[in-house]
Formats: C-alpha cells, structure tokens, sequence
C-alpha cells in the first residue's frame, strides 16, 4: 500500500508538473488565436513560480514576445487610425515595451544554462536581441507616454531602458552595424544623457531620491552638464540624506557655474562649517572673492564665517560690503540689520545704572544704532528671496519693544501671523 501510495504522489507531481509545462504552450497558442493580453498573461503567471518551470527560459520568453508582439499591433492601428486612440492607450503601448523587456530580462541567463553536455545552446537568445535591437529607439517615446499619465514609475523604467540598452554587447554590436547603413539607429551620448536625465526627474517624482541620483549621475557620465543636472543631483542626494555626494557635486560644479549661482560655495561652505573645518572654509570663500571680489553674497558667506568664529567687527564690516555691493541683497540686508541689533543690545547692557542717565544715554548711544539696524532689517523683508525675512521680523519686533514703539511692534505682529 505505501508503494502504491508513493507511486501515485509521484504521478500526481509529474501531472502537475506537465501541466505547468504545457501552461506556457497553451497560453502562447491563446494570444496565437485573439486571446486577450492580458488574459494570457493571467494564465501564464502560475509558472512564473512553480518550481518545474520557473528555471525555463522559455516561460518568461514567450510572455516577453507576446508583449512587443502587442506594442507593435497597437503601433500599426495608431498610425492607421491615430484619432482613435488616447493617452492611455499610448501608455499600454509604453508598459508592453517595458514588460517586454523585463521579460527578456529573465529568460537571458535562463537560455544560457549549459545542457547535460556542459554545452551553452542559446534557443531564443538570438530573437530576444533582434526584438530588443527593433525597439530599441521606441523606448524614448514609450516613457513620454507613460510620464503623460502620472506613470512616472514605468516612464523611469522606459528610458532607464532607453539609456542603457545599447551597454548590452550583443545590441550594441548589432546597432552600430545598422547605423552604418541607416544613420541614427544609434542613440548618440547627447540623446542617452537627456533621456536619462528625465528618468532621473521621474524618479524624483516618486521620491525615489537614489534612484534620481543614479540616473542624474548616468546622465552626467554621457555628457549631459547642464547646471539643473548638478542642482537637482545635489537635490535628491541631500534628501536622500548624502551629504557628501552634495559636496562633491558642488565642489565639481563651482568652477561650472559658480559665477551664475552662489549656492556651490554655499554649500562648500556648509560642509566645512558643520565638520569644523573653519580654515577649510575660509580658504574657499577668499578664493571665490579673489575671483569676484564684488560679490554680494561671498561677502555674506565670509561674515557669517567671521560671525561664527566671534570676529564681530569684521564680519560687521563683511556685511557692510555686501550692501554696498548689491543694495537688495536681502540676505546682505538682514545679516547687517541683525549685526547692527546685536551692537545696540551690547550696548544697551553697558548702559549706566542711574534712571536718569540711563535714559539720554539711551537716547544718545543706544537709539541710533537700533535705528540703523531697523532701517535695514525693513529693506530685507521686502526683498527676495524670502529665505531670511522670518528673522528679520522677528528681529525687528525685539527693536521696536526696545524703542517702545507699539504701533510697529503690532504691525510686525500681523506681518508674522501673515507668514503661519
């Protein structure tokens, strides 16, 4: 009886495990007949994890041709009849290429398992290459399609796709021979660079922070050096929380564009400061003076620097600068205005003991520099960018309760309950 028993299990396996088999045959002779795609796919998927066929090669391949066998159908009835067809429908065509391909993906090393010989006999290798060669340009617009719809997922995976599959020896070989004859069948640099860039936008879009960088870099790599690809790599590595990689990518785009935008050194600067690196930090600023010795906000950057390291003079003077070299600096404005509240307070606690004198002496010595201070704290707040102009109000509070002027103490009041 347990023979029987034992030899009945294992028919009941080798059933199951035909069955599987003959699953993917059976789905592939469905999409042969009308079958919809996406019913076949449905049949197809329980072998995509039975262990007798999760290891064939041929089971990922035949979903992954019947994939771009529909994108191509789907193409030829959308320049026949474009009017018929929408977004959406240009958005299955963009995620039956990528499905395709991720297809294709698994069944590769899958058709390349050696035989009970120890010999590597391909059997659908060679198609796999030729359909991904042929569709190999229709994955820029397949991403296009799928970003058109919020789909930034398969948009990303659509040009990453774009972007790398010529790095696959067999479909760069077979590009580079189809580009002699039909020029541009292979996508230059200056193509790549920009698609991969936009796959680095869809990503950030998802907040995929590292996948953004990755592609931001790639791009970057194929020539793509553009100022945005250095801002928004800078964007995604710090909120992904690497800041070294911001640090990096600013130290290589200051001799780029540190001229246009003072952010580099900024953020140069920061790196320095939070590692304690003060001289480090110095250094930086006073070449970038040396070069633009009239630069505003260096000279901000390098009376923060003084601040910081308790030189209040000379970043009072640093600041000074700063205005004179560019009167709506707001951040110049405010750091000046703030310098010039911090001297008055100073004072203020030196100020005599006795009532009496204690009030000309403020009038005299205390006033005027609280009234300074005001005067470019006001011209702060209404300057851009904002970045600073919190502060400043709340500053400008702290002067007018030392002035005793309650009507502006009450209208910086409101100005702060506009910015909750």
């Amino acid at each position: 009886m347990k023979h029987i028993s034992l030899a009945a299990i294992c028919a009941c396996a080798a059933l199951g495990a035909s069955a599987q088999t003959s699953l993917v045959k059976e789905a592939k002779d469905a999409y042969g007949k009308g079958k919809a795609y996406a019913e076949v796919i449905t049949m197809i998927t329980p072998a995509f994890t039975n262990p007798e066929t999760s290891q064939n090669a041929e089971t990922y391949y035949v979903p992954g041709e019947m994939s771009f066998k529909e994108y191509d159908e789907l193409y030829k009835y959308t320049q026949i009849q474009p009017s018929k067809y929408n977004a959406a429908d240009s958005a299955r065509m963009g995620k039956m290429l990528v499905d395709g391909y991720n297809y294709f993906m698994k069944a590769f090393p899958l058709d390349s398992i050696p035989n009970e010989k120890g010999k590597v006999k391909p059997k659908f290798s060679k198609n796999m290459i030729n359909t991904l060669v042929d569709h190999a340009r229709d994955y820029r617009a397949g991403g296009v399609f799928l970003y058109n719809t919020n789909d930034y997922k398969g948009a990303y995976d659509a040009w990453m796709i774009y972007g790398t599959l010529p790095e696959i020896p067999e479909v760069h070989k077979k590009l580079e021979n189809l580009n002699r004859m039909t020029p541009g069948m292979m996508p230059s640099d200056e193509e790549i660079s920009e698609i991969l860039y936009n796959a680095g936008l869809a990503a950030w879009q998802m907040n995929e922070f590292d996948k953004a960088y990755d592609a931001f870099m790639k791009a970057k790599a194929k020539g793509y050096n553009k100022k945005q690809v250095y801002d928004y790599a800078m964007a995604v590595a710090q909120q992904g929380g690497h800041e070294d990689k911001v640090f990096a990518l600013a130290e290589e785009a200051l001799p780029l564009y540190g001229k246009e935008d003072p952010m580099y050194v900024r953020l140069i600067l920061n790196h320095y400061i939070v590692n304690k690196e003060n001289d480090k930090a110095f250094e930086v600023v006073n070449q970038a003076l040396a070069a633009e010795p009239a630069n505003s906000q260096y000279l901000v950057f390098r009376g923060i620097l003084f601040e910081s390291n308790g030189d209040i003079d000379a970043a009072k003077k640093n600041y000074e600068d700063a205005v004179a070299a560019d009167s709506r600096n707001a951040q110049a404005l405010y750091y000046l205005g703030h310098a010039l509240y911090n001297e008055a307070s100073a004072l203020s606690d030196k100020g005599p003991a006795n009532p009496a004198e204690s009030q000309k002496y403020f009038t005299d010595v205390v006033k005027p520099v609280l009234l300074e201070s005001i005067k470019y704290l006001e011209n702060s707040v209404d300057e851009e960018p904002a970045d600073t102009r919190l502060d400043a109000l709340r500053t400008l509070q702290n002067a007018y309760y030392a002035l005793n002027d309650n009507a502006n103490y009450e209208y910086t009041q409101k100005r702060l309950d506009a910015m909750k």
